[in-house]
């Protein structure tokens, strides 16, 4: 039994591990993609260069930014005080602020100013011939707690 017990235990660390050694494409082959805009039906320009806005899939909110070089999505949640970020500014350098207090978040790698200390998380985001597409890991591995 004890030795069962130490083989879950190494099996759970290689999954909490998304690199582990399975590597990357274990991670993405775990995610879901979820299409937010559907081109022939929101038009091949369905948000303003350099804006924000909140989305929600599948009962989960993000703050979707369009910038110069394509979608990015972070959690709509300031870490800060708790507020939408998707009712934010974003700037053209890439960032978005906070409506609350201004804090300010980059949208490529969800890290906050160096004087915050916080950061949010960030989501992978593809722009495809019908639309744009948003990946969260299953919903099964939240509800277990590999990841």
């Amino acid at each position: 039994m004890l030795q069962s017990y130490g083989i879950f235990i190494k099996l759970r660390i290689l999954t909490n591990n998304k690199m582990g050694l399975l590597g990357n494409n274990f991670a993405s082959f775990m995610k879901k993609w979820h299409r937010i805009y559907d081109f022939s039906f929101d038009g091949p320009e369905p948000q303003k260069l350099h804006t924000v806005r909140t989305v929600e899939v599948n009962g989960f909110q993000v703050c979707l930014a369009r910038l110069q070089d394509g979608y990015f999505a972070v959690n709509d949640v300031c870490p800060h005080a708790g507020h939408k970020l998707g009712q934010g500014i974003c700037t053209h350098d890439g960032r978005v602020i906070c409506p609350y207090h201004r804090y300010t978040y980059d949208l490529r790698s969800g890290q906050g100013d160096p004087q915050q200390g916080d950061r949010v998380g960030t989501f992978p985001v593809e722009t495809r011939a019908d639309g744009v597409y948003i990946a969260f890991e299953e919903e099964e591995k939240k509800r277990w707690g590999f990841w």
